[in-house]
C-alpha cells in the first residue's frame, strides 16, 4: 500500500494498513487530492485532504421493470478474465450455476448490492491509538452504516456488460464465487453447511480523521478506501459478504482484481472458514493467527480451481507469489518461516509488519505480511498433503482434508490468545505434524519410515527456528 503524498502526523501513518474488521486481500491507497468541506463535515477551518481518486461505476441498464417479462435465469455471460497470464474476454457457460436475475444471486450469492457506504469519524489526536482502531488489536471499530445500498438485477438471459460497468463486476464475483461454492461442496467434510454470503459492489469506505495541527492550522484527513477485495463477518448491520472495492483512477496496473477467479475465491475460502466455526474475525488475533486464515483462504481457492494457479498466474502484484504449489516467492525467497521472519514480526505488536511496495511498482507479496506468511503456510498445506495416501487418488480433496484438519488443531491451540509468534509458529508446526500424521491414522497402516524420514527434511526446512524439535519420531 502506497502512503498519501502529503505527509500525515505520524501516529496516523499506518492506519491504510488496517483490515478494517474484515479479511482482506491486499489494499492500496492513491494520491489525494484537495476539496471543499462537504455540508455534513464537521465544522472545521481548513480543507480537507482525501484520497477519494476513484473510477466511477454505473449501470450498463437500468434496473428491470418488473411489469416486464424478464428471463428468471442467466444462461451466458461475457466477462473480462484473468488466465494463465493474460487477460482476457471470455463467454462463461453459466447456466449450470442458477444465477438468477431478480435480484442478481445464486445458490451459493444471497444477493448484489450496489450503492452501499460505510462512513466513520476518528480522533486522530489522542494521547493513545485512535479511536478506530480496538485497543486491544488493530482492528479497526467505528464503521456506520450510513447507506444500505440497494439489491441489484439483471434484465437479459445473456448478459455482455461493459467492463466498467457494476452489472459486470457483479456477473465477475458472482460466477466465481458460485463455481467456488459448487467446486467444495464435494471436497468439505460432509453436513458442512455454508450458508450464500452478499455481494457489495463498490461499496465506500470513507474515514474521516479530526482534526490535527499541521503548519498552525486544524486539518482533517478523508481517506476512502479502493483497489481490494475483502470479506466482512456478519454485524447487527449486515450479512456476511464480500466487498469489490473501488478501482484508483491513478493506478498504473489495468487489471482489477476481481477479474481473478482466485481472488474471489480467497474471499469465499474466508466465508468457508466462517462457516466451519473455525474463525475469530470479530475478536483480537495474533499476526500468526490471522496468517493461518489467510493460509487457508488460499489453499481453499486453489483447491476449488481444481489445484491449477492459472487464474493467478502472472497477475500483477500478486502472481504466483500466493500460489500453494509454488516453493518460492517470485523475488526467489523460500518459503519457509525463517528467524528474519519471526524477529520482524517480534518486532511489532499488531499486523503492521508488511511492508508493501507501491501498487505501481509491486513486486508481489512479500513474505513480511499476513497474506505473505499465510502463503508459507498454504504451500506447506500442499507439499504435505502429496505425501498423503488419498492424494494420489483424489489431490484436491487430500489438500481440502488436510486444511480444515490442521485449521481445526490451530484454533484449538492458540484460540485461548497469542504469547508470542514464536509460540504461536511452534503450535502451528505441532498443528501440521498432528494433522499430517491423522492423514495415515489406520488401525493397520502407519506412515511408511521412507515417507516419514522425507516428511522430517520437509519440516526441518519448513520451520528451522525448531531446531529443537524432532519431527515424525515414533514416540513423539
Amino acid at each position: 500500500m502506497s502512503e498519501p503524498s502529503h505527509t500525515p502526523p505520524p501516529k496516523l501513518r499506518p492506519l491504510g494498513l488496517v483490515a478494517l474488521s474484515a479479511v482482506a486481500l491486499f489494499f492500496g491507497c492513491k494520491a489525494p487530492s484537495n476539496r471543499s468541506v462537504r455540508p455534513s463535515d464537521p465544522n472545521i477551518t481548513a480543507e480537507i485532504f482525501h484520497s477519494s481518486d476513484l473510477d466511477s461505476y454505473a449501470l450498463s441498464e437500468p434496473q428491470c421493470d418488473p411489469a416486464n417479462e424478464i428471463p428468471s435465469k442467466i444462461e451466458t455471460a461475457e466477462l473480462t478474465r484473468w488466465q494463465d497470464g493474460k487477460l482476457g474476454d471470455v463467454v462463461v457457460d453459466v447456466a449450470r450455476l442458477n444465477i438468477r436475475t431478480t435480484p442478481l444471486s445464486a445458490d451459493g450469492v444471497a444477493g448484489v448490492v450496489m450503492d452501499a457506504v460505510f462512513r466513520r469519524n476518528c480522533d486522530a489526536n489522542l494521547a493513545g491509538p485512535p479511536n478506530c482502531l480496538s485497543p486491544s488489536s488493530t482492528r479497526s471499530i467505528g464503521w456506520s452504516l450510513v447507506s444500505p445500498g440497494t439489491l441489484m438485477k439483471a434484465c437479459r438471459a445473456s448478459m455482455a456488460p461493459a467492463r466498467g460497468s457494476l452489472e459486470h463486476l457483479a456477473l465477475s464475483a458472482v460466477t466465481a464465487i458460485e463455481q467456488a461454492a459448487l467446486a467444495l461442496k464435494p471436497l468439505l467434510p460432509a453436513g458442512t453447511v455454508v450458508h450464500p454470503v452478499t455481494v457489495m459492489v463498490v461499496p465506500r469506505f470513507e474515514s474521516l480523521w479530526l482534526p490535527w495541527i499541521q503548519d498552525g492550522k486544524h486539518v482533517a484527513y478523508e481517506q476512502v478506501l479502493g483497489d481490494n477485495l475483502s470479506y466482512f463477518p456478519p454485524s447487527s448491520d449486515t450479512p456476511p459478504y464480500i466487498a469489490l472495492l473501488p478501482k484508483r483512477k491513478r493506478t498504473a496496473e489495468t487489471t482489477s482484481l476481481w477479474e481473478s477467479a482466485f481472488v474471489l475465491a480467497h474471499e469465499y475460502g474466508h466465508h468457508v472458514e466462517r462457516s466451519l466455526r473455525l474463525d475469530h474475525f470479530d475478536q483480537p488475533r495474533s499476526p500468526m493467527r490471522i496468517a493461518v486464515s489467510e493460509g487457508f483462504a488460499d489453499i481453499i481457492a486453489f483447491a476449488s480451481l481444481g489445484l491449477s494457479s492459472g487464474s493467478i498466474k502472472g497477475l500483477p502484484c500478486l502472481g504466483t507469489d500466493r500460489s500453494p504449489d509454488q516453493a518460492e516467492f517470485n523475488f526467489g525467497t523460500a518459503k519457509i518461516i525463517a528467524a528474519t521472519l519471526l524477529d520482524r514480526m517480534s518486532e511489532s505488536n499488531s499486523l503492521l509488519f508488511q511492508d508493501f511496495a507501491t501498487s505501481e511498482n509491486c513486486q508481489g507479496t512479500l513474505p513480511y505480511s499476513s497474506h505473505g506468511v499465510g502463503a508459507i503456510f498454504a504451500h506447506w498445506i500442499f507439499e504435505f498433503a502429496s505425501y498423503t495416501p488419498s492424494y494420489d487418488v483424489a489431490p484436491a480433496k487430500a489438500v481440502t482434508n488436510l486444511s480444515i484438519t490442521w485449521l481445526k488443531q490451530v484454533e484449538s491451540a492458540i484460540a485461548a490468545g497469542s504469547t508470542s509468534p514464536e509460540k504461536d509458529l511452534e503450535k502451528i508446526a505441532f498443528a501440521f505434524e498432528s494433522s499430517v500424521t491423522q492423514q495415515f491414522a489406520t488401525p493397520d497402516y502407519l506412515i511408511p519410515e521412507n515417507i516419514r524420514a522425507l516428511l522430517r527434511q520437509k519440516f526441518a526446512f519448513a520451520f528451522p527456528t525448531l531446531i529443537n524439535v524432532v519431527w515424525f519420531s515414533e514416540s513423539h
